[in-house]
């Protein structure tokens, strides 16, 4: 997810690129590098589906990173570790990247979703780079037109909290199915340990084997902030359309 995102955000800063950079420099130099850079986007989208998505479409070991509850670090019961030169007051281990396989068909029809809609809003936002860039290589920097950058704003913000909530359910599924305990075994000592406590998730935790979080749904805000920053530009391009109508009006 953080790969992709990080497309975007080139994909936007490429875009404003196009629209403030080529007052400050030669068309000439600006649209072959916006171009690259919009191709670029293009691909490391469709790239980035390929590798994550392929692996659950096939159920061959795919990595999935998925959230725990916290568990503070600590050594298990009769090991003593010696005091570390920082202290740890709070906080811990939330969330574990695991390489699984086994996974069932709703959990990876959702994590496949969530990469789906990442690689189509990446693949959308470089074909308007592209497309910016050719428009100021043909002399004609407002022919893509506001209406383009004010869809691929809104597809921006709706894909971009679509995948994440579709990729934490798909997470959260996982780490379910990954790490739950339908049943247990130990030697005696432990079995007797384990049998005095009814929190049989937090012993086995001290011993390895993480508890599963429960569900939560996260809303990011860098989506509103990449889709204003279009919504901007296509406000730009919309005064430059007008300007430039006006100006044929005058001539």
């Amino acid at each position: 997810m953080i790969g992709i995102a990080a497309l975007l955000l080139v994909g936007v800063v490429v875009a404003a690129f196009v629209v403030f950079g080529s007052a400050l420099v030669s068309p000439r130099i600006v649209a072959p590098i916006a171009q690259v850079a919009g191709v670029a986007i293009v691909l490391g989208g469709l790239l980035s589906f390929a590798v994550t998505a392929i692996p659950l479409l096939v159920d061959a070991p795919a990595t999935v990173t998925v959230p725990l509850h916290v568990m503070a670090p600590h050594a298990a019961r009769g090991i003593t570790i010696d005091p570390a030169p920082a202290h740890i007051v709070g906080g811990g281990v939330d969330r574990a990247t695991l390489e699984l396989t086994g996974l069932s068909v709703p959990t990876r029809a959702l994590l496949v979703a969530s990469d789906a809609l990442q690689a189509a809003t990446a693949v959308l936002l470089g074909i308007i780079v592209v497309r910016l860039a050719r428009s100021l290589a043909a002399g004609d920097p407002f022919r893509v037109g506001f209406r383009s950058l004010s869809t691929a704003s809104i597809v921006l913000l709706a894909g971009g909290t679509a995948w994440t909530v579709l990729g934490d359910l798909g997470a959260w599924r996982a780490g379910q199915e990954a790490l739950a305990v339908p049943g247990w075994s130990a030697s005696k000592a432990y079995a007797v340990l384990i049998r005095s406590t009814d929190d049989i998730d937090g012993i086995l935790s001290q011993y390895g084997w993480p508890r599963p979080a429960d569900l939560t749904l996260t809303l990011p805000l860098w989506p509103l902030g990449a889709a204003l920053g279009l919504a901007l530009l296509a406000a730009v391009f919309r005064a430059g359309v007008r300007l430039r109508r006006d100006t044929e009006g005058l001539v």
